[in-house]
């Protein structure tokens, strides 16, 4: 236990939820505007006052340091530094709360041509704002930068927005089955494809990691680094999104 992390995933997912939906309850739409306002810049602030981005020397390992102790912190990294830190939480709640006046938006005017042209303008607007922010801080996943931010924030809109445009072109019940199957199992998906990536990880290939050569010689080695990652990444979510259709044929349900 004194070792035990304990941040993580799934625990961000809970804190941020948490913190959205008491943000939205006290305050609704104009405290989800002033909360995601104020902690972007500020978080820039303290990431810039308090060290650098590297991973030895940023603010939220430091914190995390000092809150948590280093031997509650990943080490995958080869360093104590959790990505799932404590003060790097707080812009990831603004992610929740995007979701939220996103479909805040649909709620109120419904999936018409007019608010999803709507939805489509304030993710090209939010994207905008996170390059130029980018010049000033980088886009950091594991810092969870303010510019990363807009630009997720800003990619999920748009994708909402044409899955809007989407779903009523096909139908809902026909358009939305591929994204159910998941929502159906979302846990045991969730753990089945960790647990896939860690038996990939533990298993040799032409000497080396599974998950590093299947990557390396069926994907990079075509497509190049960087397409070859996400074309990767594809490909796995697809075999688990199989799992999830067996799953489903099946009335199989996970639920806690």
């Amino acid at each position: 236990l004194a070792e035990a992390r304990l941040p993580g995933v799934l625990q961000r997912i809970a804190l941020c939820w948490g913190a959205a939906a008491l943000i939205v309850h006290l305050g609704g739409r104009r405290a989800a505007w002033g909360f995601s306002l104020l902690v972007l810049p500020v978080y820039s602030l303290v990431l810039a006052l308090g060290g650098d981005h590297s991973l030895q020397g940023n603010a939220v390992v430091r914190f995390d340091r000092w809150l948590l102790g280093e031997g509650h912190l990943y080490r995958g990294e080869g360093v104590p530094f959790d990505p799932e830190g404590v003060l790097s939480t707080l812009p990831a709640i603004v992610n929740v709360l995007a979701g939220f006046l996103a479909a805040d938006l649909l709620k109120r005017r419904g999936s018409t041509d007019a608010a999803v042209h709507q939805l489509l303008v304030a993710a090209a607007l939010t994207v905008l704002a996170g390059l130029a922010w980018h010049g000033v801080e980088p886009f950091n996943k594991k810092l969870w930068t303010s510019s990363y931010v807009l630009v997720t924030c800003g990619i999920a809109t748009a994708t909402l927005a044409l899955l809007c445009n989407w779903l009523d072109l096909l139908g809902h019940r026909r358009g939305a089955y591929a994204f159910e199957v998941l929502g159906r199992n979302t846990l045991a998906i969730y753990l089945l494809a960790e647990l896939g990536m860690s038996v990939l990880w533990l298993m040799q290939l032409n000497g080396k990691p599974a998950m590093l050569a299947l990557y390396e010689q069926g994907f990079a080695s075509w497509a190049g680094a960087k397409p070859g990652s996400l074309l990767f990444a594809l490909g796995y979510t697809a075999v688990f999104w199989l799992v999830a259709w067996w799953m489903d044929r099946r009335g199989w349900y996970v639920r806690l």
